[in-house]
């Protein structure tokens, strides 16, 4: 692994004295070091350490970088522009070298943890890769999801004999109400940054360096490095940026590992459907608490949207919503069933549910509350009426609610043996006749005078005509229909068969 100067400076024992001289390096650009001789030759892009006796007449190669140890920096040198760090109070000019190997040796190792556990098939971890990471930077390491809801946290603590303690906590954690809209207002304006960049909150002294998480191109969340123990060094940075890439690469991984047909909460909902008897454990995972009731759900992407690809989107409502929600990829299709509370001390998991759905440009048909399971196929029915039923296009409400959309569904039923024209009676065939002749529209003015329940004042504010001339209009159509709108019967049938003639034409 290569470094720069500044790193070899941070990680240099506290009793060498050192001074850098010329640009600072923002890049790992020093491969392990070189000892100069009198009859060597600058190499591009190389690290030299030289010694108190170089020739006067030596001049520094700008595409190399240099340690002196213990000898004066010459001005020619220190004017010319090239990167030079001196450690001033160490003479053994091999120690420093050794030293220095030794640095060499500790990042290879740590980059050797994070590509080893990279490249598992079976039991890669990440939270191995955050503790690889907290390790080194002996600050804490969040990773949080769209929703500022921390997902994992790598922990360095320091006891009492001055060691440091690393741990991972892998449950959910919300931020404290106190900071959330200061936190999201921040979120709102950073969230599009795609580069690593430093962020904190307003009246706080404490810095967290971050990077914003886009798995196949969508936000997904953010992992930071927080300076809770210690400030950041100048090393911190180049050191992140580089750590920050094995982990983008790993979170992709940590996502789709979810998709794994052995976890709980797919194959509880598989069972489900299939009828397969479930274990205790995942009886116990699925039940509800007092006051909890499930609603079921299916997807769909908006059309003509980017949205995020079907496997990352069921891996992401896995990671963002343990034990919450139970979701299965069927015919191409995310569906699934969740846990709602009524409790208002409990955070509304639809209102998160609906946040992420809108970035990753989904939409959700959503059944009626129940609480038997041994109904659930009659509200996945729902849920899929919904969602089919409806246009998913960019300008599409995310959350459709089977509840707001009972009567569709019975009125639809009327026309699942008969088409609308089977149900249509010789009355309005004959209004339907005069008006395409007669380029009139009074089947309209039907519709509109019915839905105002034969109220002439509404009927003509809605039309916008005179009372005197919808009167004419509704006797005119009286003669047509030859039926007695007085008739409730009557008034009923024609309410519904003008919502299943707007069903029809829109289907």
């Amino acid at each position: 692994m290569n470094l720069n100067l500044t790193i070899i400076r941070d990680y240099l024992p506290a009793e060498y004295h050192t001074q850098l001289y010329g640009p600072v390096q923002d890049k790992l650009v020093c491969p392990r070091p070189l000892l100069y001789t009198p009859c060597s030759k600058f190499a591009a892009d190389k690290l030299y350490i030289l010694s108190d006796v170089i020739p006067k007449t030596l001049r520094p190669d700008p595409d190399c970088s240099f340690i002196f140890v213990r000898s004066q920096v010459p001005v020619s040198w220190a004017d010319s522009g090239v990167s030079i760090l001196q450690i001033k109070n160490i003479s053994d000019f091999y120690q420093v070298f050794n030293t220095i190997s030794e640095i060499f040796n500790f990042f290879d190792q740590w980059e050797n943890t994070l590509r080893n556990e990279l490249e598992k098939q079976v039991d890669f971890d990440i939270k191995e890769i955050i503790k690889a990471g907290t390790a080194l930077f002996q600050n804490d390491i969040s990773v949080t999801d769209h929703t500022l809801q921390v997902i994992l946290r790598g922990k360095a603590e320091t006891d009492r004999t001055g060691h440091t303690q690393i741990s991972v906590i892998d449950e959910p954690s919300s931020i404290g109400l106190e900071y959330t809209e200061r936190i999201k207002n921040v979120c709102h304006l950073e969230r599009n940054i795609t580069v690593p960049y430093i962020s904190s909150i307003e009246n706080s002294s404490i810095h967290s360096y971050c990077y914003n998480l886009y798995p196949q191109g969508h936000f997904t969340g953010c992992v930071s490095i927080t300076e809770l123990l210690h400030p950041f060094r100048d090393s911190d940075f180049v050191l992140a940026d580089f750590y920050f890439s094995y982990f983008q690469k790993a979170f992709e991984k940590y996502l789709q590992s979810f998709h794994s047909t052995e976890r709980i909460s797919v194959t509880v909902i598989q069972k489900l459907l299939d009828h397969v008897p479930m274990t205790a454990e995942e009886k116990n995972t699925i039940a509800l608490k007092k006051e909890e009731k499930y609603i079921c759900f299916k997807l769909q992407e908006r059309k003509h949207t980017h949205f995020m690809p079907i496997d990352y989107m069921h891996a992401l409502l896995c990671t963002f919503f343990p034990d919450q929600i139970f979701t299965v990829i069927r015919h191409e299709q995310i569906i699934g069933l969740m846990k709602i509370s009524s409790s208002v001390s409990s955070p509304d998991p639809l209102f998160l549910f609906q946040d992420l759905l809108e970035k990753m440009n989904y939409t959700a048909g959503l059944s009626n509350y129940f609480t038997d399971l041994s109904m659930i196929h009659i509200f996945f029915m729902q849920a899929e009426y919904v969602i089919h039923h409806f246009p998913g296009n960019k300008n599409a409400d995310t959350l459709q609610y089977f509840e707001n959309n009972v009567l569709s569904y019975m009125l639809s039923q009327c026309v699942s043996d008969m088409p609308i024209e089977a149900l249509t009676d010789s009355s309005l065939k004959r209004v339907m006749e005069y008006d395409r002749k007669k380029h009139t529209e009074y089947l309209y003015t039907l519709e509109i005078y019915l839905k105002n329940e034969t109220s002439i004042t509404r009927t003509s504010e809605e039309l916008f005509i005179h009372r005197s001339s919808l009167i004419k209009r509704i006797n005119k159509l009286k003669k047509l229909l030859q039926k007695d709108l007085e008739d409730p019967k009557l008034r009923l049938y024609y309410r519904i068969w003008f919502s299943l003639y707007r069903i029809s034409t829109i289907s």
